[in-house]
């Protein structure tokens, strides 16, 4: 009878464990999965790196596949994709919890022009690149840093890569385009874009070089990204006018990721922690001491920077450039008629002897205030 009694309660307590281990944490097994999902980039160009990120807000997420409406299908926990063409595409997300039911979505993305990250793979170096500096294109009748100038540019697409603009931020936090700490200079107005709401700084009227008052008005940055997107490249000079990381927001909420170049200066600090905002961000880094060099080749993990800028002083009387060059970067320096030189004004007058002396030195990529001129003059020398 005793051991009877044992036997039963073997198996009494067996099956009372196994009952126990089979039993789902509360909520686990029958939750209902519930996700948010995340894209990078809605506005995309072709060879930037789109990525998802996948968040679950109710149950456990297990797996997610990925259909990118191109044909090419993921099955990843963080999706990342790089469209090879234009077209507006749905992106559908199935997402699956650990019930086994899953969840779809989907996402719209339009896919517009070639971005930095393909033409940097592609960048023929037998040629250079023009960056028209704040949106000049040698008219002296329209401002510098208008639309009027943005749209100049866009109608001379041939002779210019990238427009350079200055974004400095108002009292009310919208960023303009504006190079000068104040609007004395530029607008019909006075005092510091700091100190000014944005209501105030759009009754203004942009000057001409000459102080001529025009009817053009101060453009908003995000304005101008979406006038140019898809288009052509911008260069954003923010240093010591916006902070890095409200200029980031307001390019990746655009989808101008690929297609911005952020300029830091000498800012190593600044260069190192854009590089952890995204993988997909470019940077101008600037080469003036010796050893820049490696700095920038191994800056955030190591082939982060592809453009490094040398002052036209160290670009002519050092070797920073034909070394950036042998290196794989893109060298660029400038042309303006600043710090002593004035290559610009000889060039306007014929004489291209500053812009030969620039390309002797193997610099791929010139600033200027009169593209369609430089452009006209490396055509004829084979370099565009």
């Amino acid at each position: 009878m005793k051991d009877i009694l044992i036997r039963y309660l073997i198996v009494f307590l067996l099956f009372t464990f196994s009952s126990c281990g089979s039993d789902p944490q509360e909520g686990e097994d029958t939750q209902a999965l519930s996700v948010n999902i995340e894209l990078s980039n809605s506005y995309p160009a072709t060879g930037e790196i789109v990525e998802l990120n996948v968040i679950a807000t109710a149950g456990i997420l297990t797996s997610v596949e990925c259909n990118w409406g191109d044909g090419i299908i993921t099955q990843e926990s963080k999706p990342a994709h790089q469209y090879s063409q234009n077209g507006t595409f749905t992106v559908t997300i199935k997402a699956t919890g650990n019930n086994g039911n899953p969840v779809t979505q989907t996402k719209t993305v339009k896919v517009e022009g070639i971005g930095l990250t393909k033409s940097i793979k592609d960048f023929d170096h037998s040629k250079l690149w023009i960056m028209s500096h704040r949106g000049n294109t040698a008219n002296d009748r329209i401002p510098e840093n208008s639309m009027a100038a943005i749209e100049t540019c866009l109608s001379n697409l041939e002779s210019i890569d990238m427009i350079e603009v200055d974004p400095r931020l108002t009292k009310d936090g919208v960023m303009v385009l504006m190079h000068d700490e104040t609007v004395n200079r530029t607008t019909n107005g006075t005092g510091k874009v700091s100190d000014l709401n944005y209501d105030q700084i759009k009754q203004l009227n942009l000057k001409l070089a000459d102080g001529t008052v025009t009817e053009h008005t101060v453009p908003t940055l995000q304005d101008v990204m979406l006038k140019v997107r898809g288009k052509v490249f911008l260069n954003l000079d923010f240093i010591d006018k916006v902070s890095p990381k409200e200029i980031y927001e307001l390019v990746r909420n655009n989808g101008m990721l690929d297609r911005v170049l952020f300029t830091v200066g000498t800012k190593k600090d600044v260069l190192v922690n854009m590089l952890g905002y995204n993988r997909t961000i470019h940077i101008l880094g600037q080469h003036s001491d010796d050893g820049d060099d490696d700095f920038l080749s191994t800056a955030g993990g190591g082939n982060r920077i592809n453009f490094a800028y040398v002052t036209p002083t160290k670009a002519l009387n050092t070797g920073y450039i034909p070394l950036l060059y042998t290196k794989g970067f893109i060298p660029s320096t400038n042309m303006l008629n600043q710090g002593g030189y004035s290559y610009d004004a000889q060039m306007m007058k014929g004489d291209y002897a500053g812009v030969d002396l620039i390309i002797a030195k193997k610099a791929l990529f010139i600033q200027t205030d009169n593209a369609p001129v430089l452009h006209a003059y490396l055509k004829s020398k084979g370099k565009r």
